[in-house]
């Protein structure tokens, strides 16, 4: 049995004082509660991970350890070693964000902040589909621009600032508006598609491209009510975005910010959390906002979800045929 010493565990984004290993069953001489001992098969590695004199944490060593580890280059494991650390995305979940496709529709206020998270944290691949130009009125809460901007493209200034942000990152600019004639050229590359349009036209026809194409809608929007409100559809056979929004309900999900009126911090509260509700889509984590609507007041400081269900009659003949 080789015992790696501590430094070896810090390179690779596991910090500890020092470290015990043993081969075979529980030991009296290791560190661990009584209760712990029947996590560990008779033939595994033990490690105790040691922080203080009394903070540590034990964990199992298994085939594939060194393996996972050793998946993600060096400068990946240098940058993104706080997620890393994280029992949540470890290793194999950097992987998986590495390896993720996601398209965002709309760059504006929370489009603009949720390609900033998912570029921070490594996505593989970032489409983003935009046709508008920067004007003044966005710089109050589209903080990717700035006054040299105003005037130009919101893709273009996007992928310049995105890829100075992180360059492990393969960006795909789309300098076009999402409609139905297109949808089947853009969707099917990517596993997810963020709907950062706040326009209810667009939820719907966002909604049934993921559906007929097989993919997750994650949905961010701000509305009248001074709401952040997130979701997730087409996720694992839940609901659709028209399980919560039939067409041609008179009950809005999403309004356009420049008719009702928006303090500038809201789309970026709202942004992060989309962003994060994609990583823990892509991550497989449990807890997928999926079958609920987070509504976020950030006035009242009051959360609240609001359940959705899922009903038949809305995935009729929108499947691919």
């Amino acid at each position: 049995m080789s015992i790696l010493a501590p430094d070896f565990f810090i390179a690779h984004g596991y910090p500890c004082r020092g470290l015990f290993c043993h081969m075979g069953s529980h030991s009296p001489g290791l560190p661990f509660p009584g209760a712990l001992p029947g996590w560990f098969s008779p033939r595994a590695l033990f490690l105790v991970v040691i922080y203080s004199e009394s903070d540590y944490f034990c964990m199992t060593v298994k085939n594939n350890f060194m393996g996972e580890l050793n998946s993600l280059t060096e400068l990946e494991k240098k940058r993104y070693k706080l997620q890393i650390m994280l029992p949540g995305i470890g290793a194999t979940g950097q992987e998986k964000i590495r390896n993720a496709r996601v398209l965002v529709v709309g760059v504006g206020g929370l489009g603009s902040l949720v390609l900033q998270y998912l570029t921070a944290m490594g996505a593989g691949t970032l489409g983003f589909l935009d046709h508008d130009v920067i004007e003044e009125i966005n710089l109050s809460h589209q903080v990717l621009y700035g006054m040299d901007d105003i005037g130009k493209l919101k893709a273009v200034v996007t992928r310049k600032r995105l890829s100075a942000m992180n360059p492990l990152v393969q960006f795909n600019m789309l300098n076009v508006q999402l409609k139905d004639d297109n949808t089947g050229s853009i969707v099917p590359g990517y596993d997810i598609v963020v709907d950062a349009t706040n326009k209810k036209e667009a939820h719907y026809l966002i909604n049934d491209a993921c559906l007929k194409y097989g993919k997750v809608m994650v949905l961010g929007c701000v509305c009248s009510k001074l709401e952040g409100r997130i979701s997730v559809f087409n996720y694992n056979g839940g609901p659709s975005f028209r399980c919560i929004s039939p067409q041609g309900h008179p009950k809005d999900v999403g309004e356009d910010k420049n008719i009702t009126g928006m303090p500038g911090i809201l789309p970026g509260v709202t942004g992060a959390y989309v962003a994060n509700e994609v990583i823990r889509v892509i991550t497989g984590s449990d807890d997928i906002l999926s079958g609920r609507m987070l509504k976020i007041d950030i006035f009242g400081h009051r959360n609240s979800i609001v359940p959705v269900t899922r009903n038949p009659a809305n995935f009729q003949n929108l499947t691919e045929q």
